[in-house]
């Protein structure tokens, strides 16, 4: 480990880094278990030192450390990182990214892979909440990385000091600390700290954009006045994510089976940011994915719709767009969009399913089996053209064939045992369970408060 020299800021106090939970009315994080992201570097280290100042169970905390396998020192590195946390009284774990890396975009997929570990073990280990050390140097950086890029409002907006990533809550509490004033911190208690050599190459734009963040600051864009900028375009966002969900509660209607219908009358005569906002955002629900289609593309889907010319439909996102049918039609008394689940999007793999066990299908359902005999084995998965040809005869549904094919199925031996969404439970055969398939969509889209 090693550090600098140079004249600093003042350190960060246990006192101050407490304000934060105070100011953010998430004290109790600090009172259940948590994991901490710790890197080595002199953010997350000095996270971690400012935790144990605290009056915080060393029992209660577990340091994460991410191998990401692309650097010889990296494994060393970790069992530095161990050692320390270990000094502190705090269990430790070293996460290591397994398999192939991608030759483009490495820092965006490290982060990614990063987070997914981190997550992944809080899930595994039934800990709810992370911390992560992003800085007001990260806000700034991220701020005019996205400028450069084009971004909206969304884009430019802040990072918040509290989210959830994968189900875990994620707690941000150096966002409004310099840099400086940890790595003052750092030296002020004696404790070194990890310098990455990536952090210095110039092949990264974040890098660069650090690198001139100095010169930026003599014309007055200081790292607190980006920071402050970016905090106000999450207070415009927020606004207009209430605005959306409030056209979302009078112009849509979700359905269990994994769809929902849109009135498009409300949709178009809404503010175009909008009802662009609604349909990124069904978009996301309806395909089970985090990520909003490409701009451009949404552009183009919410103008055919606007000018009628939808014709036969559109896909987006693993999603298509559709004039809803006359039998669907009635949330409005104009014309309606269906936007359902496009089966070619569908996750191709099975999920197995034992009797008593729960499983997520498709990042859209949470399905499950109880009952049934001892050892039962089962699987989940789109009902499809095979399904269908199986109890098409055995049912009736208003539903659309093409949604039908979508929907989630219990299979046991080849044959189709059970599909909620359109009354199909086998009559004969080892299928004494119930299956459930609930769709996430039904409850995710929560109205959004806004900050201002």
């Amino acid at each position: 480990m090693t550090g600098g020299a140079g004249q600093d800021p003042a350190p960060v106090s246990a006192n101050a880094f407490r304000d934060f939970f105070e100011r953010a009315h998430c004290t109790d994080v600090l009172d259940r278990p948590m994991a901490v992201g710790v890197s080595g570097g002199a953010d997350s280290t000095c996270l971690m030192h400012l935790l144990h100042a605290l009056p915080v169970d060393p029992r209660l905390v577990t340091v994460l450390t991410v191998d990401h396998g692309l650097r010889p020192e990296a494994a060393s590195e970790a069992l530095d990182v161990r050692n320390l946390a270990n000094h502190f009284g705090f269990a430790h774990e070293t996460l290591r990214w397994e398999g192939a890396k991608p030759t483009s975009d490495m820092q965006a997929a490290a982060r990614e892979a990063r987070y997914g570990l981190m997550t992944g073990w809080c899930t595994h280990h039934k800990v709810g909440v992370l911390l992560v050390a992003h800085t007001l140097d990260d806000q700034a950086e991220t701020f005019l990385l996205r400028l450069g890029r084009g971004s909206g409002v969304d884009g430019l907006s802040a990072m918040d000091p509290e989210t959830s990533v994968n189900g875990i809550r994620l707690v941000r509490p150096l966002l409004g600390v310099p840099k400086a004033r940890l790595m003052a911190t750092l030296r002020a208690a004696g404790i070194p700290w990890i310098e990455d050599p990536s952090n210095q190459s110039d092949k990264f734009s974040r890098i660069r954009m650090r690198k001139i963040m100095p010169l930026l600051a003599e014309e007055g864009l200081t790292a607190e006045r980006l920071a402050a900028t970016a905090d106000r375009m999450g207070s415009a966002r927020d606004a207009l994510e209430h605005m959306t969900a409030q056209l979302w509660a009078q112009a849509v209607r979700p359905h269990e089976a994994g769809f929902v219908v849109v009135d498009v009358a409300q949709l178009v005569e809404a503010r175009r940011e909008i009802g662009l906002r609604l349909l990124a955002a069904l978009t996301c629900e309806v395909s089970g994915t985090a990520y909003r289609p490409r701009f451009d593309r949404l552009q183009r889907v919410y103008d055919a719709i606007a000018s009628h010319s939808l014709g036969n439909g559109a896909t987006l996102g693993g999603c298509r767009f559709v004039p809803a049918p006359p039998v669907l039609s009635d949330i409005g008394g104009g014309p309606a969009l269906l936007i359902y689940r496009e089966l070619a999007a569908v996750a191709p793999e099975s999920v197995g399913l034992a009797a008593g066990e729960t499983a997520e299908f498709d990042h859209r359902f949470n399905v499950s089996v109880t009952g049934g005999p001892t050892g039962a084995n089962f699987t989940v998965r789109a009902l499809g053209e095979e399904g269908w040809q199986q109890i098409k005869s055995l049912i009736e549904t208003a539903l659309p064939f093409d949604v039908c094919l979508t929907v989630p199925s219990l299979w046991q031996e080849g044959a189709v045992v059970s599909v909620p969404h359109l009354g199909f439970v086998a009559e004969e055969g080892s299928h004494q369970a119930e299956f459930t398939a609930v769709f996430k969509g039904l409850s995710r889209f929560e109205p959004v408060e806004p900050r201002i």
